[in-house]
């Protein structure tokens, strides 16, 4: 069954989550040390070759009035070339307030380790968003 694939992109690390098959619910999968574009589309493979992925969410940094920054400009020309490259649907999704929530939950649960994980549970956050997103359009 087909997975939704979440990015949460930095400048050296990029939290990734994946959806379960029905599209319910995102789980943090993975945080990935890069060192530039084509570094991360290789990275990316592995979960190409695992998953029958579908379509990527990634997180856009828009500013506070929610329109487009610097960075939201570099993600949205990195997203045309996963698409290219994987063939693959990719949707930019308002990642303005993960870090902040992600940061919050993590603090929650363990002092010490919140910033390890931050990466991986923003990617998460993004995606369940996005999943919940979906799902309540289904049903209106």
């Amino acid at each position: 069954m087909s997975r939704v694939l979440g990015l949460d992109l930095g400048e050296r690390r990029v939290g990734v989550a994946i959806s379960d098959p029905l599209g319910i619910f995102a789980q943090g999968l993975d945080i990935l040390n890069i060192r530039g574009k084509s570094d991360l589309l290789n990275k990316l493979s592995k979960y190409f070759n695992s998953y029958e992925i579908t379509e990527v969410i990634i997180g856009n940094p828009l500013d506070k009035m929610g329109r487009d920054s610097q960075k939201s400009i570099e993600i949205s020309k990195f997203s045309e070339l996963l698409h290219s490259h994987y063939n693959v649907k990719v949707k930019l999704w308002d990642e303005r307030f993960s870090t902040k929530e992600a940061e919050r939950s993590l603090r929650e649960f363990n002092k010490k380790k919140f910033q390890k994980h931050a990466d991986k549970v923003s990617a998460q956050i993004i995606l369940q968003s996005y999943l919940e997103k979906i799902r309540d359009e289904k049903f209106l």
